[in-house]
């Protein structure tokens, strides 16, 4: 088994003034030089970054698949490279609160993560968990039975991952594709997982939830069926992640708030989103101590990677859950420097995606040798 554990703070453009300084002593002339070459790299950059981000669109294909639960459909969105050797097909869950293309779907400046990984040649699987983006949604949420019992819990759409994984598997004529969960979004992935080795080949789980050491004793406290919660007051929440200034990407405040609004046919009025309340008793269980997942059972190659300003995961809980990963066959721990629980919102999305994709080639790699 191959382990390690890297704090990565990633490659930012800090102080080109050397560049200048360097010639300084030879006048002014040559700070012009200096100037232009400067003007020179930084398009030679752009035009890199445009390269890799600003792709020519992958191909888009909406499936709808039956569900667990009887008369209801999953959204299950395929992004397809258009060149023939595509390097490999991946599968991706989204977290509690909002759907997959405000998720990995979200493009900002230079396109969103799934355009990343088409870009570097992966076929793109996301899909919609039942009540949330463009999956059918619970009888609960649509007659607004708020004191039934919270539906959309980790081991109700357990059963959803594995029709998902399956129709991918058919569809594609494949034995195994990667899997990546975002944070309670995680927990399923590594649910599923543990008992489905040969099917998952690489397993990424970005600011995954995990128990703590120090449980509260404490009942659990009563959860509706769902939520409604303002696009304005989950931007602000996700705003609040950082202890510092902001690091959301700015598309965050004007187009991401309109598209969740959109992204939801039930709500009280036009201003809020109405998604499963499942996983928050899901969380509550964790913090009483109550795993849902049991680490020592997955044998696939784990990253685990989050920011280093997240709190939930916290580092402790991260290397706890390293640490509990003793069956895998190769695994990695990395920090994102400046991040918090949604990197890939946020201005240092860029190094989240470059982490993850060398996590994935260089597995591959490995594997070919």
């Amino acid at each position: 088994m191959t382990v390690e554990a890297l704090d990565f703070k990633g490659f930012r453009l800090r102080d080109e003034s050397w560049l200048i300084n360097e010639y300084s002593q030879l006048g002014i002339c040559m700070k012009f030089f200096s100037f232009i070459t400067l003007i020179v790299l930084a398009m030679l950059i752009a035009e890199s970054f445009v390269s890799k981000s600003s792709v020519e669109p992958a191909q888009y294909q909406l499936f709808k698949i039956e569900s667990h639960r009887q008369n209801l459909a999953l959204a299950l969105h395929r992004y397809s490279p258009r060149q023939q050797n595509i390097k490999g097909t991946i599968l991706l869950l989204h977290g509690s609160s909002f759907p997959s293309k405000l998720s990995f779907g979200f493009s900002m400046t230079g396109g969103s993560w799934a355009d990343y990984l088409v870009a570097h040649g992966y076929r793109v699987y996301m899909l919609d968990f039942l009540g949330f983006g463009y999956s059918d949604r619970y009888p609960e949420m649509i007659n607004s039975l708020k004191s039934a019992q919270p539906v959309g819990q980790l081991t109700d759409v357990s059963g959803d991952v594995a029709r998902a994984i399956s129709f991918i598997l058919d569809k594609e004529a494949l034995l195994f594709i990667d899997l990546l969960g975002h944070s309670w979004g995680s927990a399923v992935a590594a649910h599923y997982a543990q008992s489905h080795k040969g099917q998952i080949k690489n397993l990424v789980l970005y600011a995954s939830i995990y128990h703590h050491d120090q449980a509260l004793d404490k009942p659990l406290k009563l959860v509706p069926a769902y939520k409604d919660l303002s696009a304005i007051a989950r931007v602000e929440s996700l705003n609040n992640l950082s202890p510092t200034t902001s690091l959301l990407a700015n598309s965050i405040f004007d187009e991401w708030p309109q598209q969740w609004l959109a992204s939801a046919p039930l709500t009280d009025n036009s201003q809020s989103v109405r998604y499963p309340a499942g996983p928050s008793i899901d969380v509550q269980n964790l913090l009483r101590g109550k795993p849902l997942f049991n680490a020592s059972q997955i044998k696939n190659n784990v990253l685990v990677i989050r920011g280093e300003y997240d709190k939930f995961p916290s580092n402790e809980h991260a290397n706890r859950l390293f640490e509990d990963l003793t069956a895998a066959k190769r695994k990695q721990y990395v920090v994102i420097g400046e991040g918090t629980h949604v990197i890939h919102l946020e201005k240092n999305r860029r190094q989240l995606y470059q982490q993850v994709m060398s996590f994935l080639t260089n597995t591959e790699e490995e594997s070919n040798q």
